[in-house]
């Protein structure tokens, strides 16, 4: 296998969940937001506390992490609906730079994200533009990173996901869309733990719902598992946020990284 294909294959996870911490900000329907409430114990509703506004939000990495600003950027689609798949439609944008240069002088990740409105509510990954790998990832049906409502897990490792969804990840090249570089299916698991504070190497420490996520993409050959703790407040979004992506083709582990950041802000206005 071409190592272009490995290199895509391996960072196709950072969709995941990137979608998570892309909550980072939350987006915005054409309709007002439902107004946000607390959640019961045994259950909890991520989509509504994802803050469906327009944002502009930044976050540092934190212990253990090259220290990097990352700047997600969410903008409604104001064009008429004329689907019955989906209500809205959000373009997310994600860029991380270093700390202490301007993002248009070194960006180290780059990615354009189209968020759907489903209609019972959840919000779901459509299709990313990856300017990191050059390529077009389109996710059918759109894989769903805020669930409508989930019920909390039990408190075992063992525990069933909350929510799970079966979809299938198809790559094109970016320079030729139309071809296909791999493709396969994948399953998306999330878990709800209940509210606890974010890590002590948070900037915001507020109580938040503790989600859990993993993505599994089969490309035959090789796999990609994503890992990811997110810490979703009701009101604020998303806190914090801790992701492993690990990598195997052949059998041999070709990636496995680790990140985290912490949001710098609670400030969801566009600038």
């Amino acid at each position: 296998m071409p190592a272009s294909s490995t290199r895509t294959q391996a960072s196709l996870l950072h969709i995941l969940l990137f979608a998570f911490l892309i909550s980072l900000s939350g987006c915005a329907s054409t309709h007002p937001p439902a107004p946000i409430t607390t959640p019961a114990p045994d259950e909890f509703l991520p989509a509504q506390a994802a803050l469906l506004a327009p944002s502009d939000r930044s976050f540092n990495s934190v212990a253990g992490s090259t220290p990097s600003i990352l700047r997600v950027r969410i903008e409604p689609d104001l064009s008429p609906v004329s689907s019955d798949h989906y209500r809205a439609m959000w373009t997310v944008t994600r860029q991380s730079h270093p700390h202490n240069t301007e993002p248009h002088d070194k960006l180290t990740s780059h990615r354009v994200q189209t968020w759907l409105e489903l209609p019972d509510g959840s919000i779901a990954l459509s299709r990313e533009v990856n300017h990191d790998e050059s390529v077009i990832v389109d996710f059918d049906p759109p894989m769903v990173i805020f669930p409508a409502r989930i019920a909390r897990s039990d408190a075992s490792t063992d525990a069933p996901p909350g929510f799970t969804q079966q979809t299938f990840v198809t790559v094109h090249p970016m320079n030729k869309p139309e071809k296909v570089r791999v493709k396969g299916p994948a399953t998306q698991r999330i878990w709800y733990d209940g509210f606890e504070s974010p890590p002590a190497s948070s900037t915001m420490l507020h109580p938040a719902a503790r989600l859990r996520a993993t993505c599994e993409i089969d490309f035959g050959v090789s796999r990609s598992t994503n890992h990811t703790i997110t810490h979703l407040h009701p009101t604020l979004g998303v806190l914090h946020e801790l992701r492993r992506e690990l990598a195997v083709a052949f059998t041999v582990t070709v990636r496995d990284t680790t990140e985290e950041w912490s949001a710098t802000t609670p400030d969801f206005t566009i600038k």
